[in-house]
């Protein structure tokens, strides 16, 4: 074997091994964005309980104020009804700044919105 025909060889392993690399990078990248998720997902699942208790509380509200005959109980009833709303407001922002997570952006801009979803549940 002469030495074009190893330099050709050892060029073709080369380009091989750079093809295995980048397809080991893209998988471990998917892998780990698919592991994001799944927590994400779990992540979501708080709010989406407390979402639905805020609706069935705000309904639950409205017919208690739609019923009551005294005013001494309107003040105090309309006090829960806002609360049930804002429960239900703020259950649904965060359901959609999580729903649109973009995997793909920088780090940063990931992290900045998951900070506020955060610090609205806290």
């Amino acid at each position: 074997m002469e030495l074009d025909d190893m330099k050709g060889a050892w060029q073709a392993l080369h380009r091989r091994i750079d093809a295995m690399e980048g397809a080991n990078r893209e998988l471990r990248k998917a892998h780990g964005i698919a592991g994001a998720r799944s927590r994400l997902r779990l992540f979501a699942a708080l709010p989406l309980f407390e979402l639905l208790a805020g609706l069935i509380w705000t309904g639950m509200m409205a017919a208690y104020l739609s019923a009551s005959p005294e005013m001494k109980f309107f003040l105090p009833g309309l006090i829960w009804l806002a609360v049930g709303l804002i429960t239900v407001v703020a259950n649904v922002w965060q359901l959609i700044v999580i729903a649109r997570l973009d995997f793909s952006a920088p780090v940063l801009g990931i992290q900045r919105q998951l900070l506020i979803v955060r610090a609205l549940r806290l």
